[in-house]
């Protein structure tokens, strides 16, 4: 019997993307320049490598193919996954502990780890305090994020910036006030995550979604530092459920419904026009018996379309196009520096294989560890298996729409930093989903009289996998490698003047180590942890101070005294603190580095 059409094309892209993924790190361990080295002595070796780079991607091509044809008869993997053998009150009370353990962890010590404020996260704080929370304030829908050196590098919503501000208005410019939507975001999107599980899995496949949740390590650190990626997640969670609605009854409300909520979220983050013009796909993806529906994909596009217009309509004094950052770096640039293909070639090879890289950013992740635990990984690769054999189903419809356009933005973006977990952070909710239902399948595979023990031993396991999330959160705090990706010194910096300040002026001198916007504004709105606010003076004569931060080797002058080195963790001086009495007799200012 022949197959349809789109489990043929299925197929056929799931053997390309395996030549391709062999064929470019075959050619990045030999070295690409040896393939078209245009030297003649080097004509029969060159020949020699290229049958060498056909034969292995048309090998990895036809092992792709033949695994999938041999899995095709493994029931485990193909048919629906069951449920989980256990009875519904002990897997609502799992999942609850899941969820109350995710977000206990999510709160600890929020203040302390990460020790760095990110300078995105400041610098949207000037614009957030600057809101009325009036309808006025959306006279422009969106504010400009700077680079450290005032240049616009990007653009967030007002409705994120109004959300920022009420929590500042709650806990203060405090740290736990700056990070606070991160955190909310982080915690709700455990519930929708699991709600999304129930949606698409049988009995028991929302419980294994709490599990993972509550201990992936990527979901864990993206909550816990103030950015916006994570406060995207409930939106396209809702969305997704929405979609599925839509999917299945065929109905219009839902299907602009989802539109809608993902369209909000283009308010918190860019990341919401991929998974929005996902999710249009979704609902048309023909599923068994049916075919593709255009006319679902442009309902969700209208519902995207009005949540979103305002980000375009209301412009009122804009300094700088929505999409700023999109054009700031794309692959097209990459290119053209490097005048070669080979930044499209690896980033498309990097998004193939991501969920098990290593995250590229350290902020994001541990660096050097994969994305996922081991057991999180196999039944992911077990959902993605099916994924291919039964691309019409529901769950597999969403992954690999999901999976196309983030595969298509990988492409755009480039080479570098791919692939970058935060812009990619939406899909922490799928990759569970999925997973979950993966292990399902697997842990049908065993005989039916041992179901139920196999069902607790899946539950500990993932429990167990997600416990040294708690441990490895801390030693990420510790590592240099973070402390360098976030701009540690800015806060180092920063904390040092807001201390001080409360007994005296500041002046931070300009230096090469550090950039001023992010410190001026640690300084100005005073963001230290709660603990750390001074509240006594420090010892010393009493009386009016003032206080300068200079470059580390800058000497005192006369009537100036050394307070504080401003010292990291790893015992590099990033600057010094030199403190005057108001009529102290003043010298020559010494030279300030870097001006």
């Amino acid at each position: 019997m022949r197959r349809p059409r789109l489990d043929r094309a299925i197929l056929a892209g799931a053997a390309l993307s395996a030549s391709f993924v062999a064929a470019v790190s075959f050619a990045d361990a030999v070295g690409p320049a040896l393939f078209i080295d245009p030297d003649p002595r080097w004509v029969w070796p060159r020949c020699a490598l290229g049958l060498a780079l056909a034969a292995i991607a048309a090998g990895a091509a036809a092992v792709a193919r033949g695994a999938l044809e041999l899995l095709r008869r493994a029931a485990a993997i193909v048919e629906p996954p069951p449920a989980l053998d256990l009875p519904p009150a002990v897997l609502a009370a799992v999942a609850a502990m899941a969820l109350l353990a995710g977000a206990a962890l999510r709160l600890r010590a929020v203040e302390q780890i990460p020790f760095p404020l990110f300078h995105d996260e400041l610098l949207l704080l000037p614009p957030a305090m600057e809101l009325q929370g009036r309808p006025a304030d959306f006279r422009d829908a969106i504010r400009t994020v700077l680079d450290d050196s005032g240049r616009s590098s990007g653009s967030v919503g007002v409705l994120y910036l109004e959300g920022m501000r009420g929590a500042t208005r709650i806990f203060g410019t405090t740290v736990l006030g700056i990070r606070l939507l991160s955190l909310a975001g982080g915690i709700v999107s455990l519930a929708t995550g699991t709600l999304l599980g129930m949606a698409l899995l049988p009995a028991g496949g929302g419980t294994l979604v709490a599990v993972i949740l509550a201990g992936l390590r990527w979901h864990l650190i993206l909550s816990r530092w103030g950015w916006n990626m994570i406060v995207l997640v409930p939106f396209i969670d809702a969305a997704t459920i929405l979609a599925l609605r839509a999917r299945r009854g065929s109905r219009r409300g839902p299907a602009i419904a989802a539109g809608v909520v993902a369209g909000l979220g283009a308010h918190v983050y860019l990341s919401a026009w991929i998974a929005g013009a996902s999710l249009a796909l979704f609902v048309a993806w023909p599923a068994p018996g049916r075919r593709i529906r255009p006319a679902a994909a442009l309902t969700v596009a209208l519902g995207f379309a009005l949540a979103a217009a305002p980000l375009f309509l209301l412009r009122s004094g804009r300094r700088a196009p929505y999409l700023v950052r999109a054009s700031n770096h794309n692959v097209f640039v990459e290119m053209r520096l490097t005048r070669s293909i080979l930044p499209i070639a690896h980033a498309a090879r990097d998004a193939l294989i991501a969920p098990w890289l290593p995250d590229p950013i350290p902020r994001n992740d541990v660096p050097g560890r994969p994305r996922l635990p081991l057991l999180v990984g196999i039944g992911l690769a077990a959902a993605i298996v099916r994924s291919l054999l039964r691309p019409r189903d529901d769950l597999p419809a969403l992954m690999l729409s999901q999976a196309g356009f983030a595969f298509a933005t990988c492409l755009v973006w480039g080479e570098t930093l791919m692939a970058n977990g935060s812009r990619f952070g939406y899909l922490t909710s799928l990759t569970a989903v999925a997973s979950a239902s993966g292990l399902l399948g697997l842990a049908a595979a065993v005989p039916a009289a041992a179901r139920r023990p196999a069902a607790w031993i899946l539950v500990g396991a993932l429990a167990i996998s997600g416990a040294p999330s708690i441990g490895q959160l801390e030693r990420w705090d510790r590592l240099h490698e973070v402390y360098v990706d976030f701009c540690g010194q800015y806060t180092t910096v920063g904390r040092a003047a807001a201390r001080w300040e409360a007994y005296g002026p500041v002046v931070v001198e300009e230096s090469h180590l550090y950039a001023p916007l992010p410190i001026d504004v640690i300084q100005r709105y005073r963001i230290l942890p709660r603990a750390e606010v001074p509240r006594d003076a420090p010892p010393g004569p009493r009386g009016p101070r003032r206080f300068r931060i200079c470059p580390p080797e800058t000497k005192p002058t006369d009537g100036e005294r050394v307070v504080e080195r401003v010292r990291d963790a790893w015992g590099r001086d990033w600057a010094v603190v030199l403190a005057r009495r108001d009529g102290a007799p003043r010298g020559v200012t010494a030279p300030v580095s870097g001006r």
